[in-house]
C-alpha cells in the first residue's frame, strides 16, 4: 500500500465537525458477540456491585393442582469460544420430530464436543506424563490447575440448561453518598410514570435453583415469581478497587428479595403486563441467539469454522501418538467438569421489609 496516496477526510462544516467530535469521544471497540438478533429485545446485564429494581410480568401457567409456574423459555446451550469472542448456541441433540426443519436430533455441535474432549484427553495425558503424575490417581491434585486450564480451552463445551424470561428494569435514583441505586423511581417528565425498560433475564440453571427458586419460599404455597416486584442485590464490597474479579464476585453475591406492591400501584403493573405481552417463549426463540433453533446444516457451517484449530491440533497429536506408540486415553468425566471444579459460595444479603411503593 502506498501511504502517500491516502487522504484523510476533510471536515467542511461545524456541524460535521461536532459529529466527528462526539463519535470519537464515545468510540469503543468490543470483542463481545451480540446476544440477540433484534436490539429491541435486549438481554439484561447487571451493574457490577450495584442493585436493581425489577418487575417480573405476570405471565404464568397452572398445573393440575393449581400451582402457578412462571412462563419461561428453557434451553440447553453450548458455550462457544472463538479467539476472544464468546457466545451461546442452542443444543438440538436428541430433539425429535423436527426433521422438516432440518433438525435430525444428531447435532453437529454435539459431535464437535466429542472432538474437544478427545483433544483435552490427549493434552492432559501429555501434561501428566511430563510431570510424572498418574492422571487417574492425582492424589495431591497436582494437575488441577492445568486441568482447569485445559477444560477452559475447549472451544465448544457440553450443553448446560439456561432459563430466559422478561423482566421490567426500572431506572432508580442513586444514593449521593454511596453511588448505589436506591429503590426510588425516576419519573418520566411527561407521563409522570416510572422510567423503565423491558429486557430478557438470562439465568443459568444453577443460579435459578440457588437464587431464584429459593425466593419462592417466601411466597404463598403454589405461587410463583410472576407478577412480583423484586430487588436484585449484586452489592458485595464497599471498595472494589482491590478486588481481583469484581464482576464474578458481584454475580455470586446476588440476593433477591420480594418487595411489596401497594394497592395504589396495581393498575400501573397491569399496564406493564400489557407492554410485555409480546415477550413470549416463541419470541425468545426468534430474537435470542442462544434460544434460536438452528438446522444441522447451519450448525455444521459454524462447527467447520470454529473447530479448525482444534482439529489441526488434534490431528497433529494423533500423528505424534502413532509415532511413539499408542497411549491409553482417559475417560471424560461422567460429571460435568465445570461443576466438579466450581466450588462457589453464596451470600445471603437479606433486606429489611419495605413499605408499599408510591410514585409521587
Amino acid at each position: 500500500m502506498n501511504i502517500s496516496k491516502l487522504k484523510p477526510i476533510k471536515i467542511e462544516s461545524q456541524e460535521a465537525l461536532e459529529k466527528v467530535e462526539r463519535a470519537t469521544k464515545s468510540q469503543s471497540i468490543s470483542n463481545a458477540s451480540p446476544k440477540t438478533f433484534d436490539p429491541n429485545f435486549p438481554i439484561f446485564s447487571f451493574e457490577t456491585n450495584n442493585k436493581h429494581l425489577v418487575y417480573v410480568p405476570n405471565f404464568f401457567e397452572e398445573d393440575a393442582d393449581g400451582n402457578k409456574h412462571l412462563i419461561k423459555e428453557s434451553a440447553y446451550v453450548h458455550a462457544i469460544t472463538k479467539g476472544r469472542q464468546f457466545m451461546f448456541l442452542r443444543a438440538t441433540h436428541g430433539l425429535q420430530g423436527l426433521d422438516e426443519l432440518g433438525i435430525s436430533g444428531d447435532s453437529p455441535l454435539q459431535q464437535a464436543v466429542a472432538e474437544c474432549w478427545e483433544l483435552y484427553n490427549l493434552k492432559y495425558q501429555q501434561v501428566a506424563k511430563s510431570m510424572g503424575v498418574d492422571p487417574n490417581n492425582d492424589v495431591g491434585e497436582v494437575l488441577k490447575p492445568k486441568r482447569s486450564e485445559l477444560l477452559n480451552q475447549r472451544v465448544i463445551k457440553d450443553p448446560d440448561l439456561r432459563h430466559y424470561f422478561p423482566i421490567v428494569v426500572f431506572e432508580t435514583e442513586k444514593d449521593p453518598k454511596t453511588g448505589l441505586n436506591t429503590f426510588k423511581f425516576v419519573l418520566d417528565a411527561e407521563t409522570k410514570l416510572p422510567k423503565y425498560e423491558i429486557k430478557w433475564m438470562d439465568v443459568s440453571d444453577s443460579v435459578w435453583n440457588d437464587k431464584w427458586v429459593k425466593v419462592m419460599d417466601s411466597l404463598d404455597e403454589g405461587d410463583c415469581l410472576a407478577g412480583k416486584l423484586l430487588s436484585l442485590n449484586y452489592h458485595f464490597s464497599d471498595d472494589i478497587s482491590n478486588e481481583k474479579n469484581p464482576r464474578r464476585d458481584s454475580g455470586k453475591a446476588l440476593s433477591i428479595n420480594v418487595r411489596q406492591i401497594s394497592a395504589d400501584n396495581v393498575e400501573f403493573f397491569a399496564y406493564l403486563d400489557e407492554q410485555a405481552k409480546e415477550w413470549t417463549p416463541a419470541k425468545a426463540r426468534e430474537v435470542i441467539i442462544a434460544c434460536a433453533l438452528l438446522s444441522d446444516e447451519q450448525q455444521q457451517e459454524i462447527v467447520d469454522d470454529i473447530m479448525q484449530e482444534t482439529r489441526m491440533e488434534l490431528n497433529s497429536l494423533k500423528a505424534l501418538e502413532l509415532g511413539v506408540g499408542a497411549q491409553q486415553s482417559i475417560q471424560a468425566p461422567q460429571q460435568s467438569p465445570e461443576n466438579a471444579l466450581a466450588e462457589f459460595g453464596t451470600k445471603d444479603d437479606s433486606e429489611e421489609d419495605t413499605p408499599p411503593l408510591n410514585f409521587g
